[in-house]
């Protein structure tokens, strides 16, 4: 859902940051704010394990695994302070590995690896705004997972754009090539339901 504003006006992670604390959780693309819905227990029971699966595989490594709430700020128009950002998200999942992306706020460098899990509030959103969103800023690998038909689509970013995607389901293992060695297997990620 998104927030009335006046017509032309683009939201700032200034204006974000000055939200009312009304218990909601919003997310700011293009300058449009969007209250993002409570997550399904299944949902919460997939990030769980994918965020403990990739915490496990990074503990002593350079990169790290940091799950929602945590604030992407995607400077991708040249914006040079937070009252000019206009593209704050709350991934699922994000993975770094410059430990100088990471601010007391978050990040505004945008992440090696985002996960997204789908929710019928969310579905559209993940798969065509962030989608195109995240291939903008250059977000090296994107993470569709699909709990209803049990599969991660994987996305990887050749400099340019998102190349198709390789899809993983159950009796899988996701590898991935910006986190050298992890694996997982979806039996294991889709177990918890």
């Amino acid at each position: 859902m998104a927030l009335q504003h006046a017509e032309g006006y683009k939201y700032t992670y200034r204006d974000y940051l000055n939200m009312p604390d009304d218990g909601n959780r919003w997310e700011i693309i293009d300058g449009v704010p969007y209250m993002m819905a409570a997550p399904h227990p299944r949902h919460q029971m997939i990030s769980s394990t994918l965020s403990g699966e990739l915490y496990s595989y990074l503990k002593g490594r350079r990169c790290q695994v940091f799950y929602a709430p945590f604030d992407v700020r995607l400077a991708i128009h040249g914006e040079k302070t937070d009252d000019d950002i206009i593209n704050t998200v709350q991934p699922d999942i994000v993975v770094y590995c410059n430990p100088f992306a990471i601010d007391d706020l978050g990040s505004k460098v945008p992440p090696d690896v985002a996960v997204e899990i789908l929710s019928p509030s969310s579905a559209k959103m993940d798969r065509v705004r962030k989608f195109h969103l995240y291939e903008k800023a250059g977000v090296k690998e994107y993470w569709l997972v699909d709990g209803t038909h049990k599969q991660i689509d994987v996305y990887l970013h050749d400099g340019y754009k998102f190349q198709p995607k390789v899809s993983y389901g159950i009796g899988d293992t996701l590898n991935t090539t910006v986190l050298d060695g992890f694996s997982v297997e979806l039996s294991d990620v889709f177990s918890v339901e």
